[in-house]
């Protein structure tokens, strides 16, 4: 059984925006040697409705799902279904932009970023 703690004080069908889950896009970032995996918990969502973006070092996923306008309103007992806008950002450092690949199954969404390479890696010099 699912449990809802209510407010007796804020009336639900009146803030049509609101939405308890809304915040949640549940996120793991696996960092490799020579790349990133970033997996999201996108579940419901239709690929047409998520934007990702990558801009100095940040990658960005943005949910926006617009609401269904319906003909005749109907007369709801409980209300949690409606739309959404979730954006998150992650700092990866060292982003390849050119090397990011996306795939959306199941209601996961997988990124996976090369990292660049750096030439410039520290050396050790052996003293004599």
């Amino acid at each position: 059984m699912f449990y809802v703690r209510t407010n007796p004080y804020f009336n639900l069908q009146n803030y049509e925006d609101f939405n308890m889950f809304s915040k949640e896009m549940k996120v793991n970032i696996i960092e490799e040697e020579d790349h990133y995996e970033v997996l999201a918990d996108v579940a419901g969502v239709k690929k047409e409705n998520i934007k990702i973006d990558v801009f100095d070092d940040t990658l960005t996923i943005d949910i926006n799902e617009s609401k269904e306008q319906k003909e005749k309103e109907e007369k709801y007992l409980l209300k949690e279904r409606c739309y959404r806008k979730v954006k998150r950002s992650f700092y990866l450092p060292n982003i390849d932009e050119e090397g990011i690949k996306a795939k959306y199954d199941n209601g996961i969404l997988s990124i996976n970023i090369n990292k660049k390479v750096n030439k410039n890696k520290n050396k050790n010099i052996t003293i004599e």
